[in-house]
């Protein structure tokens, strides 16, 4: 394989002026770092603010017992094995080949950036290899790199703030990365602001970034551009340290500029924890999306497809229907790829969207059934009781793209009502995350819940708050109009919980084959 052919690699060469010779692919350490200085980046400028971490470059502790062998990077070491090491600036971090791993071949490498205040160990506890749970993307190489911060009172704990001078000292790691692997393809996944800094990082050196996972992050405010970088905000909807509402607005930001592939997807009833077996499908999806063969794209579809059994939290992954039809649509539109599919590719992709729009259909005509007991069968839904409320929005999110689900959202006026109540639910949002009393949250809470329902980004904590507040609605001098009205919270709290529920149950008889 000839390095000069890598997808990115001509990229790399006019974003930052290196002048890499075309070379066969390196193995291991086979090419010296250039030694011409680099150009300032067009990066977005720093966010300013009293929460700004220190860009202290203070020296970590060193290893532990517990750390994995110190090894650099080798074609020779253990596959599917950590091992530990320095970039040449002294930022420790992981690695680990795929197995099977073969000498000359490249493959896609996957950079794992930790939350605030952990360090590279973050990666391996959450991923496991060979050992220790299901093993995470045995196919690629995996790094797991310290923050590029540090605070001098706590060495330790490493930060990755999104700062034009991080994102250039994470270029050159990013670089350092490209040549001591044998990269194909460079995914940057991270969580918190792990994930934050990802997605600006993209931002300002996208041909460093095949593609971007952010788990439960959102965006630096005002640094989203316009590239072809896909993007997915990964979120938990029970996340109650950072509101769903960031990754929406991470989103947003995005495709508002244009961006074609900046997309949102929900964990619905999950937590801020990490999900490895989520984030695996979800760099499923960015690989099928920036791979040019169509033998990949459904290599990589089949896998996002396949039902997953419950992780360490007996949380079970929903197939991400959605984002598997978008990459498959790129077998099945001929402009997508830079080479047709052959009919046989375009068969076996269309093969796969027939499935999924069957299926989807199914799932659809349960929901029609629940809409019609509640007596909505004709818009503009009301907030009656139900479990349609939490079936039809999973499904609405799940399944975009799909022609039958997409029939029955165009029925229902779906995508306009819940852009209306995302619309509306924002002063109550604002209102929740101040130091509001619990009399005037409630207040809030009562006024506009009818009208934002739909909305998935709502105060995870609200329900259970609102409750605490009738318990002691005499103290709080609630008014006998709004007590009456709490009903409104319990038809929200029973229509999401007992949707979400009747819908794992149905999209468990999903097969893939």
């Amino acid at each position: 394989m000839v390095w000069a052919g890598c997808r990115w690699a001509s990229c790399l060469l006019a974003v930052v002026s290196l002048a890499l010779p075309a070379v066969a692919q390196p193995g291991f350490g086979e090419r010296k770092k250039p030694a011409e200085p680099k150009p300032a980046p067009e990066a977005p400028a720093p966010m300013p603010g009293p929460d700004a971490k220190p860009q202290s470059v203070t020296a970590p502790p060193e290893w532990t017992d517990k750390d994995p062998e110190r090894k650099p990077p080798s074609s020779d070491a253990e596959q599917g094995v950590y091992f530990a090491h320095k970039t040449a600036d002294g930022l420790r971090y992981v690695w680990s080949l795929p197995k099977p791993f073969e000498k000359g071949k490249a493959y896609d490498l996957i950079v794992m950036l930790h939350p605030d205040g952990q360090d590279f160990r973050w990666g391996p506890a959450n991923h496991p290899r060979l050992k220790d749970g299901p093993v995470f993307k045995p196919d690629c190489i995996i790094v797991s790199v310290d923050g590029i911060a540090a605070d001098a009172r706590r060495p330790g704990a490493r930060y990755f703030e999104p700062s034009s001078e991080n994102a250039v000292r994470f270029r050159d790691v990013m670089l350092e990365f490209s040549r001591v692997f044998p990269v194909r393809g460079m995914y940057v996944y991270g969580q918190g602001e792990g994930g934050k800094f990802a997605a600006y990082f993209a931002c300002s050196f996208p041909a460093l970034a095949d593609g971007v996972l952010a788990h439960g992050s959102g965006m630096v405010d005002g640094s989203a551009a316009k590239n072809s970088v896909p993007m997915v905000f990964m979120h938990g909807a029970k996340d109650s340290n950072t509101s769903l509402q960031l990754s929406f607005d991470a989103a947003e930001q995005f495709t508002s500029l244009g961006h074609p592939a900046a997309h949102v997807r929900v964990l619905r009833g999950y937590n801020d924890f990490t999900s490895a077996v989520s984030a695996a499908d979800m760099i499923d999806y960015l690989r099928a999306m920036r791979t040019e063969s169509p033998d990949v794209i459904l290599e990589r579809v089949r896998s996002m497809l396949k039902p997953k059994p419950p992780d360490e939290l007996n949380y079970r992954p929903i197939p991400w229907f959605a984002g598997a039809t978008r990459a498959l649509k790129r077998i099945t539109t001929p402009e997508m790829l830079e080479k047709p599919a052959t009919a046989e590719q375009k068969a076996a992709a269309q093969a796969l969207l027939d499935k999924i729009d069957a299926f989807g259909g199914q799932l659809s005509t349960r929901a029609r059934e629940m809409l019609a007991s509640a007596d909505l069968r004709q818009p503009p839904l009301e907030l009656v009781g139900g479990a349609w409320l939490g079936y039809l929005t999973a499904l609405r999110d799940d399944f975009r793209g799909v022609p039958s689900v997409d029939a029955l959202a165009k029925e229902m006026d779906f995508d306009n009502a819940t852009a209306d109540h995302m619309a509306k639910a924002q002063d109550l949002i604002e209102t929740w995350n101040t130091s509001a009393s619990d009399t005037r949250r409630f207040e809030a809470a009562i006024d506009a819940l009818p009208g934002c329902f739909l909305y998935e980004g709502l105060p995870v904590d609200m329900p259970g708050r609102m409750r605490a507040s009738m318990r002691k609605a005499d103290e709080l001098e609630l008014s006998t109009g709004d007590r009456d009205r709490y009903e409104f919270v319990t038809l929200y709290e029973q229509g999401w919980r007992d949707g979400w529920r009747d819908y794992q149950k149905d999209v468990r008889r999903w097969r893939v084959e």
